[in-house]
């Protein structure tokens, strides 16, 4: 059974630019002939900026679906490290797609596609919640109440199962776990996911969310992913995420795709973007990574 293609991102102003590359990833590597919806949850107040990336479908066979959310549902949470309320809004989406959508892709912002994502779409579930590959262990494992036998997923790469949301309540479950818990979260939504559905994930194949602890010349020990899997993923990555402080438009990050992501900005509505100069104490900075990397 052939499913339809549904995406999803969010974002807010800050990220519109990063999401929008990482969107004209996803549009490159998709067939044409299979024409894909693609689901933005977004404030209300950052829909006015979002021109530049709704052009990217002027001449495309693929669907934008700007969802303006209500960020009051999610007032009572307080994101740290770096993460902001939009990051909750992905657990809404069971909710606010239409019962024929059985499952829908969601992909972060700090990501690029290389490879068409379709056969991750197609992939048999069973009866799995949803489908993610395994990241690094948190500190915060026994908060979340996993043992050190339970894997953890990264949600960046998140394929929803969304049959299987709706009727366990998933999406509320786990925003109530975040509110129960806002000191065991650092990672928001995802741990609360995680807490949720231990041993509920499918996990998939490293090469669907290489991040960057792949990319270690030791990489620590996976509990659903073996070395031959990690180096297929470091050779061939179908998705790069540039997950923690790995930005690629940040001047001090070292990362093989980092050119990847200028190459597309330069075919971009954002071609012009400027970004700021280094000091000299940076430039220091990444030419010290450059050398402990040789090292």
């Amino acid at each position: 059974m052939s499913h339809p293609l549904h995406f999803s991102f969010t974002t807010n102003k800050t990220f519109l630019q990063h999401t929008g590359i990482a969107i004209q990833s996803l549009l490159n590597s998709l067939p044409a002939n299979n024409p894909a919806t693609i689901w933005l949850l977004v404030r209300p107040e950052t829909e006015p900026a979002l021109d530049p990336l709704t052009s990217l479908f002027r001449q495309s066979s693929h669907q934008l679906k700007v969802c303006p959310l209500d960020p009051q549902r999610f007032s009572h949470l307080s994101p740290r490290g770096g993460f902001d309320l939009e990051n909750y809004f992905r657990l809404l989406l069971p909710e606010i797609t239409p019962p024929e959508v059985t499952r829908i892709l969601h992909l972060d912002s700090d990501l690029l596609v290389i490879d068409n994502p379709s056969p991750l779409v197609e992939i048999n579930l069973d009866n799995h919640f949803a489908a993610a590959v395994e990241d690094q262990r948190p500190p915060n494992l026994e908060q979340l109440h996993l043992n050190p036998h339970t894997p953890y997923f990264n949600t960046g790469v998140l394929l929803f199962n969304l049959p299987r949301f709706r009727s366990e309540e998933i999406g509320p479950k786990a925003l109530r776990f975040a509110l129960d818990n806002p000191d065991h979260v650092p990672a928001v939504d995802q741990d609360a996911l995680n807490a949720i559905l231990a041993h509920k994930f499918l996990p998939l194949s490293p090469k669907w969310n290489q991040m960057p602890f792949h990319l270690r010349k030791n990489p620590p020990p996976l509990l659903t992913a073996n070395p031959v899997d990690i180096q297929a993923a470091r050779q061939s990555p179908a998705i790069v995420h540039f997950a923690g402080g790995h930005k690629p438009w940040e001047y001090l990050t070292i990362h093989p795709h980092k050119q990847h992501y200028w190459k597309l900005l330069q075919n971009s509505p954002w071609k012009n973007y400027q970004p700021p100069k280094p000091t000299l104490r940076t430039r220091f900075r990444k030419l010290g990574r450059q050398l402990r990397q040789l090292s």
